[in-house]
């Protein structure tokens, strides 16, 4: 979830994983779109990647410089910034 909040003070009835990571910050910090249109896709992406485990943020970066048109290194620091900084509940983010 794109918010600044942690997982336990999102308020969401949920019984499962949660996993936050403030991707409108990261993508303004890399000048990914505007203050008012941050672009988070590869923020969240990246937060993904940590929080589900199931692909390497390696992978991910490569992915990105392969496809993203448009600031591709931005992007992939996006990604690699968001993987860093996702909390995520219910256990440990590996």
């Amino acid at each position: 979830m794109n918010t600044e909040r942690s997982p336990d003070r999102v308020g969401i009835p949920f019984d499962g994983r949660v996993a936050t990571v403030d991707a409108t910050s990261i993508a303004i910090a890399h000048g990914l779109g505007s203050r008012t249109q941050p672009i988070v896709n590869t923020a969240i992406l990246g937060a993904l990647a940590r929080a589900g485990g199931f692909v390497g943020i390696e992978s991910v970066v490569e992915a990105i410089k392969g496809a993203v048109p448009a600031k591709p290194e931005e992007n992939a620091a996006a990604a690699r910034d968001a993987y860093a900084r996702v909390v995520a509940s219910a256990e440990v983010v590996a």
